[in-house]
């Protein structure tokens, strides 16, 4: 395409060379792809941090392979000197003093949730030049559905698992030794040095558990499932959700690791506070979605969405009438379009976490009609407000990284409220022998986020329970993996690099 670009314009035309180099692979003999990615390197089209080969042991019968990866500390270096607002909250060289007093700000609060993070030993007096950062770990889909493990780093503020895995441990351990040089010797910039302090590991449950090496995990029930405490479902129940609750106790003391991981080795990479707490996982894809569904089931059972049919319908029908109901407020009320396209006995596990904020909202707003309501619906209208309340308070009122003292108070009374109707609803089902409103590990879950913010009570400053979520990260591992799909199966993950450079340096050069 670019050869045959390059034959229709004027020797005169400043791009006809650039077009003509480009097209050069079409004509060659060798590695096509290799070529074109040479030229697009050599015109400057991507980002001139390259893709370095480490040794990685994969299982058994493959042994030790070469893994392509992308360099921590290159990669950050050519950031700071290109593309500063990334790591600058947006900010370039030109604001440099408002950089790090936002730094110095972040740490002053961060000491209030962990005060004992090396950061506060080892950069005591390079606090304003320490840039906080996170690890987030995925994996997407690639060549015919073929898993594609992702695992990536940003700043904070922008605008089996036991034994481990081998593999995912080598590729983790040259990414820490990488991570731990940026830490302690820093990073050189156009003003001077910085560093990288990686804060926490996000990501979902079983990316964590494998990559931390987690042998308290939410698959583990009824054993110990809590990676922060020792709850369980026997002597130290995960569903107490009362203030003098036994797993309250055992907070933080016993380290949930089974064995040694290599992130183990990052500065605060063996403390429990390391393994995020992500709200989109635990609320909108866990205990939330897992209310709705039981409302929704709660109605159809208690006789509603019938109309237009008899009070006998089959459940089926009246899934399908509750759908349109929904349906029909996204359009009138909300003006959007839900991913989920059906209710059914199947899809009540609905995969996008958008839906779950539109069901929230749907929920509120049916339950709010001159029904005649029985307890249980008016434990489902309190918890669905409360959630709704919270979740705005956290993802639109508040600031993304910090929540003020009121508003943890109010984001503290919000999730009790949840927790209390939730139970009571399960309660009063469970007395009318139904099986609706089930406490699984993800309820537990919240209770440690809520735990958190107690903590936190009487101080100026909370940590906003979504400055972990992942929403974000979760799409850019689709953007990620849809690149790998058109790659050959063994070069993927080399090729999939290449690409990614380039893409970003176009996002970053608009």
């Amino acid at each position: 395409m670019a050869s045959l670009n390059a034959a229709t314009m004027s020797l005169h035309d400043p791009w006809q060379s650039t077009l003509v180099q480009l097209g050069l692979a079409s004509g060659s003999s060798s590695d096509k792809e290799t070529v074109f990615l040479n030229n697009v390197r050599a015109l400057g089209f991507t980002l001139q941090t390259k893709v370095q080969m480490k040794q990685v042991q994969f299982p058994a019968k493959v042994g030790l392979c070469q893994q392509p990866v992308l360099p921590v500390k290159e990669l950050a270096e050519e950031i700071l000197r290109d593309y500063p607002e990334i790591l600058f909250c947006g900010h370039g060289y030109d604001q440099l003093e408002k950089v790090q007093a936002t730094f110095s700000t972040f740490w002053e609060r961060f000491r209030h949730t962990w005060p004992k993070h090396p950061v506060f030993e080892v950069h005591h007096n390079d606090l304003h030049r320490c840039i906080p950062c996170r690890i987030h770990s995925d994996e997407g889909t690639s060549f015919r559905k073929a898993g594609i493990f992702q695992q990536s780093w940003g700043p904070d503020d922008n605008l089996g698992f036991a034994a481990g895995n081998r593999t995912l441990d080598g590729i983790a351990s040259h990414f820490v030794d990488e991570a731990n040089d940026c830490f302690y010797n820093g990073l050189q910039s156009r003003q001077g040095q910085f560093f990288l302090v990686f804060v926490r590991l996000e990501g979902d449950l079983p990316a964590q558990g494998k990559l931390m090496h987690s042998a308290r995990n939410f698959t583990n029930e009824p054993n110990p499932m809590c990676p922060w405490c020792l709850a369980d479902d026997r002597d130290v129940p995960f569903a107490d959700h009362r203030r003098d609750a036994v797993w309250r106790r055992t907070t933080g003391s016993q380290k949930p690791w089974g064995s040694c991981s290599p992130l183990h080795r990052l500065p605060g990479g063996d403390e429990e506070e390391f393994v995020a707490k992500d709200l989109f996982h635990i609320s909108h894809l866990g205990i939330t979605r897992t209310f709705i569904a039981s409302c929704i089931c709660y109605l159809v059972d208690i006789g509603h969405f019938t109309a237009g049919h008899a009070p006998t319908v089959a459940v089926p029908v009246r899934l399908k009438e509750a759908y349109e109901c929904f349906k029909d407020h996204c359009r009138l009320v909300q003006c959007e379009t839900p991913d989920v396209k059906a209710f059914s006995r199947e899809n009540l596990g609905w995969k996008k976490g958008s839906d779950t904020r539109l069901l929230v909202k749907w929920l509120v707003d049916y339950l709010q009609q001159p029904w005649l309501r029985d307890e249980i619906m008016e434990c489902m209208l309190l918890a669905l407000i409360a959630m709704d309340d919270f979740h705005r308070l956290c993802y639109q009122q508040a600031d993304r990284i910090w929540l003020t003292a009121a508003q943890a108070m109010s984001a503290r009374q919000f999730l009790w409220q949840f927790f209390c109707s939730y139970v009571k609803a399960a309660r009063l089902c469970h007395q009318q022998a139904k099986l609706f409103f089930n406490i699984t590990p993800k309820f537990h879950y919240l209770l440690h986020i809520h735990e958190d913010l107690q903590r936190c009570a009487g101080r100026e400053y909370a940590l906003n329970p979504a400055s972990f979520a992942t929403q974000m990260d979760e799409d850019y591992v689709g953007v990620a993996s849809q690149m790998g799909r058109t790659c050959h199966p063994l070069a993927v993950s080399k090729r999939t690099a290449e690409k990614w450079l380039i893409y970003i340096w176009l996002k970053w050069t608009k």
